[in-house]
């Protein structure tokens, strides 16, 4: 009975969290494994500024950010990382949703703050854990969804310094396009991953229907067990 009833209270547990707690370890397994991240950071539920390090599109390949993240669509404009007027590195946001000025889009986006905004027409899925990766090359920024390249944009980005996480950091003005919902997990490379290297790390992240999948198991089994 103590038993059941553990397995119960556990099976609560992952029914409130959902797949915003989803278990990324396989994922950091696989970032640990391959080509050196200079920056990683997990759980990050709320905006945060952060120094991430230098970094040079113009060498390796480029500059790799790779987020796992599971947020809603509520606003009309949020950004997985910016910066502007921090007078160090680029000053643009990629975006988990790109502003668009006849409405929400419900897609990825990347900007170039007082420059142009960019909409490679990647539809995102609210509330579902989900694998991104922004490779900016150095001409441009190639934009991987769950491990495929869906689109990209004209332009490169190299971060570095300050930076916003989970919204775009601006220390004059204020920080601005807040994500809401929680970047399970980040990691920044300098260097371009290759395509292979980023599908094995999106297959890592467990999908939304796995989790469920556990809940219900745990659930039956506590129930064959009273």
């Amino acid at each position: 009975m103590k038993n059941s009833t553990k397995l119960l209270a556990s099976a609560l547990v992952i029914c409130a969290s959902g797949t915003v707690n989803a278990d990324i370890i396989d994922w950091q397994n696989e970032v640990a494994s391959g080509a050196a991240a200079s920056y990683t950071n997990t759980n990050i539920a709320s905006p945060i500024v952060d120094a991430i390090g230098t970094y040079d599109d113009t060498t390796n390949g480029g500059v790799t950010y790779e987020f796992v993240v599971h947020a809603t669509t509520e606003g009309a404009s949020s950004a997985l990382i910016g910066a502007r007027n921090t007078g160090v590195g680029a000053q643009a946001g990629l975006k988990w949703e790109q502003w668009a000025p006849g409405g929400e889009l419900n897609e990825l986006g990347v900007t170039s703050f007082g420059v142009a905004d960019y909409y490679p027409g990647i539809a995102i899925t609210a509330n579902t854990t989900t694998h991104v990766t922004f490779v900016a090359t150095g001409t441009q920024t190639d934009i991987y969804l769950n491990g495929v390249l869906a689109g990209n944009a004209p332009e490169s980005f190299a971060f570095s310094g300050d930076v916003g996480l989970g919204h775009a950091h601006d220390p004059v003005n204020g920080d601005f396009d807040a994500l809401t919902g929680t970047i399970l997990g980040v990691a920044i490379y300098d260097s371009a991953l290759s395509t292979g290297e980023i599908a094995t790390h999106a297959a890592a992240v467990p999908e939304p229907a796995s989790v469920a999948l556990l809940t219900i198991g745990v659930l039956a089994f506590a129930a064959r067990r009273k």
